[in-house]
């Protein structure tokens, strides 16, 4: 890439960098003393509070596969995914544990004000057990008695297990394979370095990402991060409308690719603040080149007579970024209905700013906002709601622009068939568990969904203020649906149909994720 780095930026980098080396490393490393409040119950179900006799864990970590940790575990505010092997009880401490299907645990899990959750195929040799801090104040570890209601596992863990492998296709690189690193969070590190690399065989190409991060513990759950990456790479458009599986599955099987692709070569510097999985804001200055993907391939399992969707294309080929990008997240409660690890209640905001004095060839404010609530009615049934809104000033590169209809926005119209530069999106779910019918389909634990949609997308002149979101004369549409799939969301088939004098045909599709 021809563009130089701002010096100004350089040397800001260099530093905090500096900064980080000189004071940052001891707070990495430094032991934290253990919560009062906790001393008494550590010592009850492990009796020691000596730190060198168990494994404390005061943020969200992975215990990796073929790891062996040889003594017991504590967890505190935080959460625990296990997929190695832990010779020793597991209590966690207003934390949850998750267990992958390659876990095995030699020793009791306790969780006090938390949930343990195991995949099929794990080995748990004691006890599990959940229980509450009133409880535990007044018991005994060996006349306590509670049974353990298994719970589905969550397909939405904060970080997926053993997602090593890429494997995807679509129109733009037909099968794309390759290796990753995860990116994790771990200031024990003095770096943590995570990539992507692979190669489509329709686009006879290779995409990557590297990057290098330092964590830099702030408390007993608070992380700072600063980093680098460089990245040549495919990147798909609004993929949080539909996940990547389904949607190789539909471009492989059916010849249905909903995603729109565009390549993006570039650079960023990373910064970020987090407590817990709580409170996360996370920016990036870019600097980057984008440019069209035309589709490579056009075959598919039963789709010989279908065509894919045109390739979007992005006007003139090359076209050069300088842009800063910003995105938060704050939610409250993790325990959500029926064993989900699904916040109650979740705000996100994503924003780029691509001002006129960095001299780029695309100068722009964007902004989404997202709010999701789950309010639970009683231990089978619950509402969910999402609202969601985007706004935007100056001209919109076209792979940044809005768009509705389909998977996860508006039901019961087509997808894609609302566009513009600014949109809102309201999303009500009532789900309600066939425990109410004692699970009379197969013995399976169902869910039956009744669902409402509202929102539009439309076009203003490109001088209106970012906050100016209300859509004055914009038609709003308006769907209505029924649902059945299974607890988790793992699969559903939704059925919908438009309102009002929009109205066309009732529309069938089947998910293997959530909605929102």
């Amino acid at each position: 890439m021809n563009a130089r780095f701002p010096s100004q930026f350089l040397r800001l980098y260099l530093f905090i960098t500096i900064l980080l080396f000189g004071g940052g490393l001891k707070n990495a490393v430094q032991a934290q003393e253990i919560n009062p409040a906790y001393q008494s119950v550590i010592r009850k179900y492990l009796g020691t509070t000596d730190t060198s006799r168990f494994m404390r864990i005061t943020h969200e970590f992975l215990i990796q596969r073929h790891v062996v940790i040889p003594k017991p575990v504590v967890v505190e505010k935080t959460t625990l995914e296990v997929a190695g092997t832990v010779k020793g009880d597991i209590l966690a401490l207003d934390g949850d544990v998750y267990l992958d299907s390659t876990a095995t645990v030699q020793g009791d899990i306790i969780a006090i004000n938390g949930w343990v959750t195991l995949k099929p195929g794990a080995e748990v040799s004691g006890i599990i057990r959940e229980t509450t801090w009133e409880t535990v104040a007044s018991e005994d570890r060996e006349d306590d008695e509670y049974i353990y209601i298994p719970k589905p596992y969550p397909r939405d863990v904060s970080r997926e297990i053993g997602q090593k492998f890429i494997l995807r296709y679509n129109r733009a690189e037909g099968v794309f394979v390759g290796i990753r690193r995860p990116r994790h969070y771990a200031p024990e590190r003095l770096f943590n370095l995570y990539y992507e690399l692979g190669y489509g065989f329709a686009s006879k190409s290779w995409r990557y990402l590297v990057g290098l991060e330092r964590n830099i513990r702030l408390g007993e759950a608070t992380l700072w991060d600063l980093g680098l990456k460089k990245y040549d790479r495919t990147v798909a458009r609004d993929t949080w409308r539909l996940g990547e599986t389904e949607n190789s599955l539909t471009a492989f099987f059916f010849n249905e690719d909903y995603y729109d692709y565009y390549r993006a070569d570039g650079f960023a510097v990373t910064m970020g603040f987090r407590h817990k999985d709580q409170f996360v804001v996370e920016g990036e200055y870019a600097e980057e080149r984008t440019n069209s993907m035309p589709n490579r391939t056009d075959w598919a399992v039963w789709g010989k007579t279908k065509q894919f969707r045109p390739a979007m294309e992005l006007g003139e080929d090359a076209r050069y970024y300088r842009l800063i990008r910003v995105n938060g997240k704050f939610q409250a409660g993790t325990r959500s209905w029926n064993g989900e690890r699904n916040p109650l209640a979740q705000f996100n905001v994503w924003g780029e700013y691509a001002p006129r004095s960095w001299m780029a060839q695309w100068q722009y404010q964007r902004l989404e906002t997202e709010v999701k609530l789950t309010v639970p009615l009683s231990h089978i049934d619950r509402f969910r709601v999402r609202l969601r809104g985007g706004s935007s000033f100056g001209k919109l590169p076209v792979q940044r622009q809005f768009f509705l209809g389909g998977f996860s926005t508006l039901r019961g119209y087509r997808f894609n068939a609302f566009q513009g530069n600014r949109y809102l999106l309201a999303n009500v779910e009532y789900q309600i568990s066939s425990a109410f019918i004692e699970d009379f389909i197969f013995g399976l634990d169902t869910d039956f969904v009744i669902f409402y949609d509202a929102g539009s997308a439309w076009w203003v002149d490109e001088q209106t203020p970012v906050w100016e979101l209300l859509p004055g004369e914009a038609t709003m549409y308006q769907d209505v649906g029924i649902g059945i799939g299974s607890v988790t969301d793992g699969i559903r088939v939704n059925i919908a149909r438009p309102l009002g004098s929009s109205a066309g045909p009732v529309r069938i599709n089947v998910r293997i994720q959530k909605a929102f």
